[in-house]
């Protein structure tokens, strides 16, 4: 890792400045030990500096860029309370609870012209946190103190480091199937791999753990793809037979939901490529259809915590526009994603287009702006406008005309299928999740 990091002067630059962040982490994390010492919350330190600190020869070797606590629901107001003295602001809606029981909560730090420190509080070891909620209870029971850079942090066994590390490396290279939609190139944490490697060299692997956990969880495909990830970095590192027992198990994935992109997954993983085209592998469902014309109709009426989003599409002759309403929706830290489904003429495969309605602050008020960072062809097509209606301030997304026909002539049936997500709160609007094909809603145009 010294050597990856410091070959050039950029990677030595990122290494002064990991150091830097770092030491500003430390300040803050003893006042954080000290205060769950004192008032009796049960805070467990996961991946980042003491994952690095354990492992590495020097911590500041390994680049992170927040820090992983793990927490009872019980402790979460005592935590975000202290996190406040110490200049932490939380973006969220407010619950906290109820957050923590989708995903986990940010907390954020402004230092300067340096950036941020960034907290992440969890309730769980996944994302979203409906999943693997057993284990966690099982990561909080079996988690201990150890002595890491002069504090004693309480830290997850080891055991449980390297079986979350395969779960959190699983949870974002699952993802691979999507980006490929979206044209995207996929994002793999690397890093992972290489903190369970030292891992399994500092402690060793127990096979008994692992296959209970595995059954138990119903988790053996999390843990298959990253031990086999490994060893195709380092070959033999792990023996074949632990991967053909966690193989025998089934390959269950409770945090993979879609089956299509789970076969396409495995076949990857395993050399073997499906014969069909993506497009041939997916069904759609058009048991409701909206048909579009000159009046605006509600595509999306979404409620829950108490936020509230609606918005509607029309049609006019030059332009298709959705409007968007939001009640109690951090605009500082959301942004709302509309995808879409059309062809890849070049392959004949489905792919996904997006608008991206994202906002900026100007003189404490908020206005729409436009991201599309994977199509830059698109990005003087959209338009985005404010406007007011009863004194209140809604949004104007627009794409010309042509742009929706060329879709539509593009798609099956002659039916656009979309879905929105909320990004930022990890929440989809409109069904299962934003790319799940058969929860997604679909329109076309009156003729």
């Amino acid at each position: 890792m010294p050597d990856l990091l410091l070959n050039n002067l950029t990677s030595s630059n990122k290494y002064r400045a990991q150091a830097f962040i770092n030491s500003l982490y430390l300040k803050d994390i003893k006042k954080i030990i000290e205060k769950s010492e004192k008032d009796n919350i049960c805070l467990v330190f996961m991946k980042g500096i003491f994952y690095a600190a354990d492992l590495y020869d020097d911590f500041n070797y390994r680049l992170t860029s927040d820090l992983d606590i793990l927490i009872k629901k019980e402790d979460i107001y005592k935590l975000d309370n202290f996190l406040y003295s110490l200049g932490y602001k939380y973006y969220g809606q407010g619950n906290l609870i109820k957050e923590v029981e989708i995903g986990h909560l940010k907390y954020v730090k402004p230092i300067s012209i340096f950036g941020e420190l960034l907290i992440e509080v969890h309730g769980s070891v996944c994302n979203p946190a409906k999943f693997y909620k057993g284990y966690t209870e099982l990561v909080l029971k079996n988690s201990e103190y150890q002595e890491l850079l002069h504090l004693k942090p309480r830290m997850e066994s080891p055991q449980d480091r390297i079986i979350h590390s395969c779960l959190h490396f699983f949870a974002h290279a699952k993802e691979m199937f999507t980006y490929k939609l979206l044209k995207l190139l996929p994002r793999i944490k690397w890093q992972t791999l290489f903190d369970i490697v030292l891992l399994i060299n500092k402690y060793g692997l127990n096979l008994d753990y692992l296959y209970k956990i595995a059954a138990s969880n119903h988790c053996s495909l999390d843990l298959f793809f990253s031990l086999k990830m490994i060893n195709y970095i380092i070959p033999g590192y792990i023996n074949k037979e632990i991967l053909l027992q966690l193989k025998s198990m089934g390959l269950e994935s409770e945090a993979m939901g879609n089956l299509i992109f789970k076969q396409l997954l495995i076949y990857n993983l395993e050399g073997e490529m499906p014969k069909e085209k993506l497009i041939n592998l997916i069904h759609f469902n058009y048991a409701k259809i909206i048909t579009l014309s000159n009046l605006y109709q509600k595509i999306v009426a979404y409620c829950s915590n108490d936020v509230t989003i609606d918005i509607y599409v029309k049609i006019t002759e030059n332009e298709f526009i959705f409007l968007v309403k939001f009640k109690n929706v951090d605009l500082n830290y959301s942004s709302l994603v509309i995808h879409y489904t059309s062809i890849n003429e070049e392959t004949n495969d489905l792919a996904l287009e997006k608008i991206v309605c994202s906002f900026k602050k100007n003189n404490e008020m908020f206005s729409p702006i436009v991201k599309m960072p994977y199509n830059k062809n698109y990005l003087n097509e959209i338009k985005a406008s404010r406007i007011k209606e009863h004194g209140k301030a809604m949004y104007q997304y627009s794409i010309k005309k042509e742009m929706l026909i060329k879709a539509i002539n593009k798609s099956p049936n002659k039916i656009i299928s979309y879905s929105v997500h909320l990004e930022g709160e990890n929440i989809c609007l409109t069904g299962e999740s934003w790319d799940d094909f058969k929860t997604m809603q679909h329109i076309k145009i009156s003729t």
